[in-house]
């Protein structure tokens, strides 16, 4: 019955609190969470599109300054990306990221070819979720060309995988679908690390 798992807005994922208050008699207890974390996301995204478009003014060319971000690893010859509209890439869009996919105006996943993907890849200053991979050794381990790629050579690899269930899944997908602040604050470090400094990664680990 609880269908967060549908839901493609991170607010929209960590307002399922609500629903659970609800039936547990606690609704009014639920609500004043999920203010809480609202605002606390609300006010570092409009944090970094306000810096993101003060670093495009200054920028000599007027170019958007934000870094390309490719998601997900390859799985045989091909490497699956979501849509524009997905959990992750709202994320990206709010931590102050480009997502080097982007063109897809939807919620779904759809396979790319290797060749693309890697294009796509070579493109991007930032990647997030190389599948099952802990360390950038295991990376390069996927694939003999991954570690060509700007983001790999550069160390600007992250994987959601910093905090694990106690059945062994990823908290990230668990706790996390609730503390939705807390997710993006964690993006933010990666996007755009000089607007919170005293932040430290929570869900996500920089692969070493």
């Amino acid at each position: 019955y609880i269908g967060e798992y549908v839901e493609q807005s991170p607010l929209g994922k960590a307002e399922w609190l609500v629903a659970i208050g609800e039936m547990f008699d606690k609704r009014e207890l639920a609500e004043e969470i999920f203010s809480g974390i609202e605002a606390e996301y609300v006010s570092v995204r409009d944090s970094v599109a306000q810096y993101c478009e003060f670093q495009r003014m200054i920028s000599s060319s007027g170019r958007d300054m934000r870094p390309e971000v490719m998601l997900n690893a390859p799985w045989r010859d091909t490497w699956f990306v979501p849509g524009d509209r997905s959990y992750m890439v709202r994320l990206i869009n709010d931590a102050g990221g480009l997502y080097v996919a982007r063109g897809d105006d939807s919620e779904r996943s759809r396979p790319l070819s290797a060749e693309s993907a890697f294009v796509m890849a070579s493109r991007s200053d930032v990647w997030i979720g190389p599948g099952q991979a802990g360390t950038l050794a295991e990376v390069r381990s996927l694939n003999t060309r991954l570690k060509e790629i700007p983001a790999v050579a550069n160390g600007r690899v992250y994987n959601t995988t910093a905090r694990s269930t106690p059945d062994g899944g990823s908290d990230f997908w668990e706790s996390g679908a609730l503390r939705a602040d807390i997710v993006l604050k964690d993006f933010v470090k990666i996007l755009q690390p000089g607007l919170l400094p005293g932040h430290e990664f929570y869900y996500i680990k920089h692969l070493q």
